[in-house]
């Protein structure tokens, strides 16, 4: 599960969403995957 902090918003990504510079993102999930996913960026 995922959520984005974007300006003063809270967003619930879905498929077409992108990251734009400056959002925080708030993964949560069993600890391998989060490193996995973490390890993309």
């Amino acid at each position: 599960m995922g959520l984005v902090f974007r300006q003063a918003r809270l967003l619930a990504p879905r498929g077409q969403d992108r990251l734009e510079p400056g959002d925080r993102v708030l993964l949560l999930g069993p600890q391998e995957e989060v490193a996995r996913f973490a390890a993309r960026s």
